[in-house]
Order: C-alpha cells, then sequence, then structure tokens
C-alpha cells in the first residue's frame, strides 16, 4: 500500500508541475499578446512612415526618430489638446469623486423611503448603453447653450455610478456608532461626512479614482460632438485628426498616442496602490 501511496503521490506532483507549467505558459502567451500592442506603439512612434509600413516589419527603429513627437506637440497642437484633457478629465474626476463619496453616504448611512429602489435606479441606469443617451444629452446641452463650452464637457460626467456603487460598498464598513459619537459631539453631518468619512475611504476613493479618470480621459464622441474649436479638443479627438480619408499618417498617430498614454500610465502607478489595499482594509482603517 505504501508503494501505491508513494507513486499515486508522485502522479499526482508530476500532474500538478505540468498543469503549473501549461498555466505559466498561458499567462505569458496572454501578456505577450497584450504588452505588443503597447510595443508597437512605442516603436512606432520613433520610425519613419516607410518603416512603419515596411513588409516584413521592423521590429526595432533605426535610427530612432524624434521628429514626431516633435511634429506632435508643437506642429500639430498635441500641447494644447494635453493641458485641455488634464482641465477636463481633472475636473471630472475631482467632482466625481466627491458626488460619489456623498451619494454612497447617504445611501449607506441614511434610512429613508424608497432607499433600496432608489438605489436600485441608480444602478440601472448603468445598463442603459451611453450611444443610447447622446442624442438627448446633446439637445440638453444646445438648450442650455453649452455647446463648445467646457462646462458642456464635464456636467455630463459628474456623476458616475461606478463611483457611487464603490463608495456605498466601502462605507458599510464604518462604525455606525463612530458616527452616532460624532452627532452626540455635535458634530454636523457635512462634518462628519469630510472629517470621519472621507478619511476611512480613501481606498475607495483611490480605486474609483483610477476609473473615473481612465473613463473620462479616454472619452471621444461626447468631447467629438459638443466642441467645434480647435482649440478646445481633447487629446482622443486631437488623434482622430491623424486618420484622412484615404492616408494614415501612422507615424504622427502612434507618436500622439505615445503621448496620450502616459498621464494614464502615471496616474495609475500612482494610485494602484489603493485598489490592494482596499482589498486589504475593506475601506477601513485600521
Amino acid at each position: 500500500m505504501s508503494i501505491l501511496q508513494s507513486k499515486l503521490k508522485q502522479d499526482i506532483t508530476h500532474r500538478k508541475k505540468r498543469f503549473n507549467y501549461f498555466f505559466l505558459f498561458v499567462v505569458c502567451a496572454g501578456a505577450i499578446l497584450t504588452f505588443f500592442p503597447f510595443y508597437w506603439m512605442i516603436t512606432g512612434a520613433f520610425k519613419t512612415q516607410p518603416q512603419i509600413l515596411k513588409i516584413p516589419p521592423l521590429w526595432w527603429p533605426s535610427p530612432w526618430i524624434l521628429d514626431n513627437l516633435k511634429d506632435v506637440w508643437t506642429q500639430y497642437k498635441f500641447s494644447t489638446y494635453m493641458v485641455n484633457s488634464l482641465f477636463v478629465t481633472g475636473t471630472i474626476t475631482i467632482i466625481a469623486l466627491y458626488t460619489s463619496a456623498l451619494i454612497g453616504y447617504v445611501v449607506a448611512k441614511f434610512n429613508f423611503p424608497g432607499k433600496n429602489v432608489f438605489f436600485i435606479c441608480i444602478l440601472a441606469t448603468n445598463m442603459i448603453p451611453p450611444v443610447v443617451l447622446i442624442i438627448s444629452q446633446y439637445q440638453l446641452a444646445a438648450t442650455f447653450h453649452l455647446i463648445d463650452k467646457y462646462a458642456g464637457l464635464i456636467l455630463p460626467g459628474i456623476f458616475n455610478i461606478f463611483g457611487i456603487f464603490t463608495m456605498r460598498q466601502f462605507m458599510h464598513e464604518i462604525p455606525q456608532e463612530l458616527l452616532d459619537a460624532a452627532r452626540v459631539d455635535g458634530c454636523s453631518e457635512l462634518g462628519i461626512f469630510h472629517t470621519i468619512v472621507l478619511p476611512n475611504i480613501s481606498s475607495a476613493i483611490g480605486a474609483a479614482a483610477i476609473f473615473i479618470f481612465i473613463g473620462s480621459w479616454n472619452s471621444f464622441l461626447w468631447p467629438l460632438l459638443v466642441i467645434n474649436k480647435t482649440s478646445m479638443f481633447t487629446l482622443p479627438v486631437g488623434l482622430a485628426m491623424f486618420n484622412g480619408q484615404h492616408v494614415t499618417d501612422f507615424r504622427h498617430t502612434l507618436a500622439g498616442a505615445l503621448i496620450s498614454v502616459l498621464p494614464v500610465i502615471l496616474f495609475f502607478a500612482l494610485f494602484q496602490r489603493w485598489i490592494t489595499k482596499g482589498f486589504v482594509t475593506s475601506g477601513l482603517k485600521g
């Protein structure tokens, strides 16, 4: 029996090793496939148009050309588009985080008639494809004279369903006794929200900030519809200018894409630790 058990254990060990190797292979292959477009964008930003279109492909720029980035930044006014995107996205992210936390606090910590129905209705709006609402949103923007104005870009994004849901889930972990003690001490509800609730959901704020920032940064259709002035274009709209009807300027498109993705990478690098911290702390400081 001992010999059979030993062989059985060895067989199980070998199977686990084979499975681990196979799983590692699949993960590595998936990582390579995922990273390849990013690699092609980086290298293509430093190539000439013929080098990008060359068959077989030129995997490494020879030589590295910086004129693409220079032309995009100066000649095609990407510096202006960058400032516009940073302003619009930063404003939307800050306001959306605050409104999400405030609504999440009300839904999580207050009891009022129809609270569950109200929250379900909020979540249900997330099931509606944004493109379905684009015509009505544009009509509202035109009615209130928000076309070609920064307010027209910002206002539709100041309420974020994902942010509200995230904040509500994290706020359930804040002890009700802590809030009641603050009320007994005479603290107002807004005071409780700013001094107790917000510091205790820093993990949720960091996690939601990443998704709100990236979603707003990559927004293309709405800025394309509501903005007609070139000086107010955001980066996604500015990138679309390189796609002509018959010819696409790949070298400038890839250079512009590289410039556009750098702030997202930086923002994610700064806030990604909050996602891990959020899973560990469940939204409550120790």
